[in-house]
């Protein structure tokens, strides 16, 4: 090594280029980083990428904060365009014009950049995604380097990738068309196939309920519906636990509106109010509530599960939704016993309409805060969003809104119970 050393910088580069050219991949022994460079550009010009890139990474990890780190990148950079590895030479041009804007390379890294992505449409790239951004990156190529030494080659660089772009587009479109009207034509069959057995339900039905309405109000209209449409079967979940029509796997949710997935198809089988209720015996006892806040004065029964103590009670106001947490001595996870305490003059509940019709109409409960009713409570079928609904569904659904849809329907089930 000491005489190496005595030979001077111009001995050891003469001994070093003879290492080089002793085997096509070996590497030459390099004494500074300086020198490190000075070769892997030599190897470059031989068109020895591999070496030159491994000396280049080399200089790159362990040069730090040296002058000469956005020259290794450059080189590095076009190593890579060179032996068709886009990726990686895209990496490099967008490393040196994000860390060494100011660098001298930083005008040709730009432009290489369009060259790197433009390589990466041609062996993919159906919609033409890397050709439209080597097109914008030759863009502000132009404007940001407009006297650089490539510019009239970027000029044209641009010029050619949009006239081949428009001719791919050209080509894509026929046999986009073509492929389109091959679609068409399939779902006209479909569509045909569908429109024949489009009154015919056959199949199994999975419906969910909420467990107080569907044992009312749902399961009851099975039987006919089934005598009807001998071809379906029906599965039925009543539950008071809030499922998911689309990952539980159901045919079809019956809800009382609420929260609803805005994913979801929605089809309103019959309007329904929820209010504030309690006996004229206990309004003349206790008062009457004019605003929501004058809940807080009043007994008011909750319905109560082992995860959910629903207190809040919601309203609206002047467009607004307003939420009150009321207080009261008893609650319970059943709707129907809520009701019997309201009846028996202990207090308020708060009640949908379906659940209270009859004794509404013959006035043993009355209703308050009717101008604070929060809105979307309505009766709702859900569904997965598909685009042919099957018969069984459809056929159910339209079933449900017509039975509901009777005058004094509501009053007649309830008091039938």
């Amino acid at each position: 090594m000491s005489t190496l050393r005595r030979l001077g910088t111009a001995g050891a580069l003469a001994l070093l280029v003879l290492v080089a050219g002793c085997g096509a991949h070996t590497m030459p022994e390099v004494f500074s980083d300086s020198e490190r460079l000075r070769i892997a550009g030599d190897l470059a010009q031989k068109r020895r990428y591999l070496d030159a890139v491994e000396l280049l990474k080399a200089y790159v990890a362990s040069a730090g904060g040296s002058a000469r780190v956005d020259e290794a990148v450059f080189l590095l950079g076009d190593c890579y365009l060179k032996q068709k590895e886009y990726p990686l030479a895209q990496g490099e041009f967008e490393r040196l014009l994000r860390d060494y804007p100011e660098s001298d390379s930083s005008g040709s890294a730009s432009f290489l950049l369009g060259e790197a992505l433009l390589g990466q449409s041609r062996p993919r790239d159906f919609d033409q995604e890397f050709t439209r951004r080597a097109i914008e990156q030759w863009d502000i190529y132009l404007r940001d380097y407009p006297d650089h030494w490539r510019h009239a080659e970027g000029e044209r660089r641009r010029f050619e990738t949009r006239s081949r772009l428009a001719a791919k587009l050209t080509d894509t479109g026929e046999l986009y068309l073509e492929l389109c009207q091959k679609l068409l034509a399939d779902l006209e069959y479909s569509e045909q196939v569908a429109s024949e057995a489009r009154d015919k339900a056959t199949g199994h039905l999975s419906v969910f309920a909420p467990a107080a309405f569907g044992r009312r109000h749902v399961a009851p209209h099975a039987t006919a519906f089934l005598a009807a449409h001998p071809g379906v079967s029906i599965g039925f979940n009543l539950t008071t636990e809030t499922l998911d029509v689309v990952r539980d796997r159901y045919d079809l949710g019956i809800r009382i509106k609420g929260n609803v997935d805005p994913g979801l198809q929605l089809v309103r089988l019959a309007r329904n109010r929820r209010v504030v209720c309690g006996t004229p015996e206990y309004f003349r006892c206790c008062g009457v509530p004019k605003t929501p806040a004058d809940l807080l004065r009043h007994n008011c029964f909750v319905f109560k599960t082992p995860t959910d103590h629903s207190r809040v009670w919601h309203f609206q106001a002047n467009g607004r939704p307003v939420s009150v947490k009321v207080t009261g001595n008893m609650g319970c996870n059943d709707g129907e016993l809520l009701t019997r305490w309201a009846r028996d003059g202990l207090g308020l509940a708060w009640r949908s309409s379906w659940e209270i019709q009859p004794q509404l109409d013959s006035g043993e409960l009355v209703t308050v805060l009717d101008e604070f009713e929060p809105p979307d409570y309505d009766i709702v079928a859900v569904y997965a969003p598909q685009r042919f609904l099957p018969a069984k569904t459809r056929l159910y659904i339209e079933n449900l809104r017509a039975i509901y849809a009777q005058p004094g329907y509501w009053s007649a089930a309830a008091a039938a119970l």
